[in-house]
């Protein structure tokens, strides 16, 4: 490994700047991985060392020095996400090549390696549109290779442990069961193609010769190890917070319950909404939605409840950021009633940082952000009278709102910090260093 960049340490940190590779399959906006990308740029650029992104070149592609070195995506330029590939044969085989290996992305990686002497290359989402030949271009350059998963690609065909309305997680035993249940689209062709790949990528291993992972979850880092990743080192860095960015307003006089998210079956919106309906009649609490579905849901959630409180439930769909921010900090409390595994959700952390109760699942990392009784409520997505109580507690008790809020601010703003993350993150960066100098 050649010697990684020693220019002077960074005043703030006392730390040698690193020349990074950041590699993802978008760079423009389109959900919390991507937005993590950008945000982790910022934060690595902040603190003085060099970021190079390599990814897809999609029409959307946000313009940088290095969009020339990206690689063209496969199959349709204009289907950014998996689900969108849906046409013909041969977009399927072109995914399907791409997700199983690509010497074409490989070679474009080992360039820019080259071109800019990266000293590590880290990894936020390879998952089919750029595949894991990333690995072995960083491991031809003898330097580091840092992957860090966001959802469960590794061990489910489908990413989410999720099917028909509940958690399911038979594909750890065999990954017939995607294809049997018809996962992905559902489509067999789909899920087939998808399990293919997982098998070809098992048998070769390639995901073993990562140099270290990173979870933003311990239960993720957890359901890795349980499921054959036990030999590769796995550090557990929580997703970080820029609360500086975020209003808080310490008022606990409001009555709007909001839920922030895309609005489906899995993210257990309906819950909320029979909760709503479990209220007492004379209660001032309503229940915003800010986020988008299909339409045939979104109808769904308005017809459960009685006509006569349809004015308690608001679905302005889809809001910028800031705007979702400012209802967010005026809010009595969020809600997260997730039927699936979250994943260190955006919208929960972000809630404390804005000094918000949060009532969420106890399912997935969850736990990990809400500590039930001091940051907000544990419930079970199964039970909306619960979710009704808690409310109502909550509501009668304004005080109460206001320690849980403060607490959890107290708790984001330590545990969730952007320093903390940056500085975790580069103890990985020295382990993962030190792994592949054979120190």
């Amino acid at each position: 490994m050649r010697a990684p960049c020693l220019a002077e340490d960074h005043p703030w940190t006392g730390r040698p700047p690193v020349r990074i590779g950041l590699v993802n399959n978008r760079y423009f906006m389109i959900g919390g991985t991507t937005r993590y990308v950008f945000n982790v740029q910022a934060l690595l650029e902040e603190h003085g060392h060099e970021v190079v992104p390599f990814s897809n070149r999609y029409p959307e592609t946000v313009d940088t020095p290095h969009v020339e070195h990206f690689v063209d995506p496969p199959g349709d330029p204009a289907a950014a996400r998996y689900k969108d590939a849906r046409v013909g044969p041969r977009r399927a085989w072109s995914l399907f090549r791409r997700s199983l290996y690509s010497k074409e992305v490989r070679r474009a990686l080992e360039g820019v390696i080259d071109r800019h002497r990266l000293d590590l290359v880290y990894s936020v989402n390879i998952c089919n549109f750029l595949g894991p030949s990333v690995i072995d271009a960083a491991r031809s350059r003898g330097i580091p290779y840092v992957m860090r998963l966001s959802d469960f690609n590794l061990l489910c065909p489908s990413y989410h442990f999720f099917r028909d309305g509940h958690v399911c997680e038979e594909c750890t035993g065999s990954l017939v069961h995607g294809i049997r249940h018809r996962c992905l689209q559902d489509s067999t062709a789909v899920s087939l193609a998808r399990v293919l790949s997982m098998w070809g990528h098992r048998a070769t291993g390639i995901y073993h010769r990562v140099t270290r992972m990173v979870t933003p979850s311990a239960f993720l880092r957890s359901r890795l190890r349980e499921g054959g990743f036990d030999d590769v080192p796995i550090d557990h860095i929580p997703t970080f917070v820029q609360a500086e960015r975020l209003p808080f307003v310490d008022d606990y006089t409001g009555d709007e319950v909001v839920y922030l998210g895309q609005l489906a079956e899995h993210k257990g919106v309906d819950v909320a909404v029979d909760a709503l309906a479990d209220l007492p009649a004379d209660s001032r609490l309503r229940l915003v939605l800010l986020g988008k579905g299909e339409p045939s849901y979104v109808e769904m959630l308005r017809r459960r409840l009685p006509e006569e409180l349809g004015h308690r439930l608001e679905l302005p769909g889809f809001v910028n950021q800031e705007e979702a921010a400012q209802r967010t900090a005026r809010a009595l409390a969020v809600v997260m009633p997730a039927r699936w595994y979250e994943n260190m959700p955006n919208a929960v952390t972000e809630a404390m940082a804005m000094g918000r109760p949060v009532l969420a699942s106890g399912l997935g990392s969850l736990p990990e952000q809400v500590l039930d009784g001091e940051t907000g409520f544990l419930l079970s997505p199964d039970r909306p009278r619960d979710w009704a109580e808690a409310l109502l507690r909550l509501d009668r008790d304004r005080d109460l709102a206001r320690r849980l809020g403060q607490a959890g601010r107290d708790r984001a703003l330590e545990e969730f910090s952007p320093l903390r993350h940056h500085d975790s993150l580069m103890d990985t960066f020295e382990r993962a260093r030190d792994a592949v100098a054979g120190r």
